[in-house]
This record gives structure tokens, C-alpha cells and sequence, in this order.
């Protein structure tokens, strides 16, 4: 689903596969390196990777195919302002007093979004100066864990720990519902109640506009721009090429106060939604 989503909607924007042999072996490609990248960071991060995931919500009735292929959503995963889920019958429960004889099911359906958030080694750096090896002097901006001087150095920061927030990724059919905005303030429950920590960075590339529009609404800042960044140029031929980019780097630093009060407005809602409900 990123991989489409960062790269495959560019090749085809009307989404109707117009795709030639050559692109879709090339997105074949960036899919598996995508696979590996996440399972990688999964085993080299266990314990400070966290990925979040939002489905789409389906009511079918229990003698369905879907009943019996996709699992089964219990009143703990179901939140929703319509109906209410009876657990000793597995059915619904309508909020009119009328108990559906036909036994309907919520279940799981499709992947409509997507994102993690890692808590690694990641050095915002600062402007340095350094000697070349002619008379010139070059300027140097550290940007993360694995950023080394070009002079040959050596690493110039610390690299604290920092959570990255990567891949927030929502199918185009499923925008503009929320859906992106929900997954980011999971990450930040997750980053301030398990890790105890009170800032998210992330980086967005500079083609991508819609998307750093999205994280300075969501209260990002951008701190600095990365010019020689390198991603994939899907445009470059037969082969897949990297090419230079720029990337701005973002941060979002937040308090506890900012949090309770979104946490009272989550359970104000949520006590509306059950009085109402419950009338």
C-alpha cells in the first residue's frame, strides 16, 4: 500500500492501469525493498517499533462469505455512533431497541491506512564548518543517525534518541475522512504514554506538498532542509536510478497539558456517544 501510494499513484493518477511492463517490474521491485526496510526495522528496533494500522468497517451478515473469511470484530475494537455490538450473541444491537433477527456481523475489511513510528538514533545536527582538503571551507548539516562529514570526519553528532514517524500512508479512496490524522495522534499516545517522550520528527520530500501541508496543519515545524537527500526516480527509464532531492526535516514538540486536553476531548466524546446511545 506505500509503495502505491508513494510511487504508483504518480505513474497512473487516474487509477485506471495504464501501466507499462517496465513500471510495474520497477514497483515489483520497490514493493520487496519496501518489505525488507520494514522487516528489518522491525527486528533491529523490536522493542521501539510500533506500527499502526486503520481498516475499513463492514457489516455483513453472518452467512456470508466475508462472515466467514474476515475476522471477527468484538465490542473492544468496535467505536462506533450507530450500533452497539452484543457479545454473548455476536450480533447487532440497533440503537432503536430492535435486535436484527438476521444475525449481522462487523468485521474487518480492507487496509485503508498506514504508519510507524521508531524510536532510533537521530542527530538533528546543526550548521558546521569544517576543513576541506583544499583552502575552501564546506558547511555540513548532520541530518540523522547515519549522516558522517564529507572531509572525512567521522560522525559529528551524539544521535540521542529520537521517535520517526515514516511511511504515513492512506489509500486515495479512504482521504480526506481523517483517517491520516488519527494515525498521527496514535503516534503521539504511543510516544508520550510508552516512551515518555515529547517529540515526533519526521521528513518529507520536497515533490510531496500535499503532504507538508498536512504535518504543518497537524503542527509540525519544519526545522531545516535537507538538499542531498536521494530517492527513487520511478521516471528514469529501464532502470531505477536515485536521484538528489531536497527534504525537510519536521518536528513536532508537544506537552503533557496539549495531550490531556486532547485525551478529555476523546473521553468527552466518547461519554456523548454512549449517552446517546444509551437514551
Amino acid at each position: 500500500m506505500c509503495i502505491d501510494v508513494f510511487f504508483k499513484e504518480l505513474l497512473d493518477p487516474s487509477g485506471n492501469g495504464n501501466i507499462n511492463f517496465v513500471k510495474e517490474l520497477q514497483i515489483g521491485y520497490l514493493k520487496n525493498l519496501q518489505a525488507a526496510d520494514l522487516q528489518r526495522r522491525r527486528e533491529r528496533f523490536k522493542d521501539t517499533n510500533e506500527m499502526f494500522l486503520a481498516y475499513e468497517v463492514k457489516q455483513v451478515a453472518g452467512t456470508s462469505t466475508a462472515m466467514l473469511t474476515q475476522p471477527l470484530l468484538l465490542d473492544d475494537e468496535l467505536k462506533n455512533d450507530v450500533h452497539n455490538l452484543d457479545t454473548t450473541k455476536k450480533r447487532i444491537v440497533r440503537n432503536d431497541g430492535f435486535n436484527s433477527d438476521n444475525d449481522d456481523y462487523y468485521v474487518r475489511g480492507d487496509l485503508l491506512g498506514f504508519v510507524e513510528i521508531t524510536q532510533r538514533p537521530y542527530g538533528l545536527g546543526s550548521v558546521t564548518t569544517l576543513e576541506s582538503s583544499s583552502s575552501e571551507e564546506e558547511e555540513i548539516v548532520t541530518i540523522d543517525a547515519y549522516s558522517t562529514s564529507l572531509s572525512g570526519g567521522g560522525i559529528i553528532n551524539d544521535r540521542p534518541m529520537r521517535p520517526v514517524l515514516t511511511n504515513l500512508a492512506v489509500i486515495k479512496s479512504a482521504r480526506r475522512a481523517g483517517i491520516g490524522s488519527k494515525l498521527v495522534d496514535a503516534c503521539e499516545m504511543h510516544v508520550r504514554k510508552d516512551w515518555n517522550m515529547n517529540e515526533i520528527i519526521l521528513e518529507v520530500e520536497d515533490y510531496n506538498t500535499k503532504g507538508l501541508e498536512f504535518y504543518q496543519k497537524a503542527g509540525f515545524e519544519v526545522l531545516f532542509s535537507d538538499p542531498a537527500s536521494r530517492r527513487y526516480d520511478i521516471d528514469s527509464g529501464l532502470w531505477l536510478k536515485k536521484v538528489r532531492c531536497r527534504r525537510e526535516i519536521m518536528r513536532k514538540v508537544y506537552n503533557n497539558r496539549q495531550l490531556n486536553l486532547m485525551e478529555s476531548a476523546d473521553n468527552l466524546l466518547r461519554i456523548m456517544r454512549e449517552t446517546f446511545e444509551n437514551l
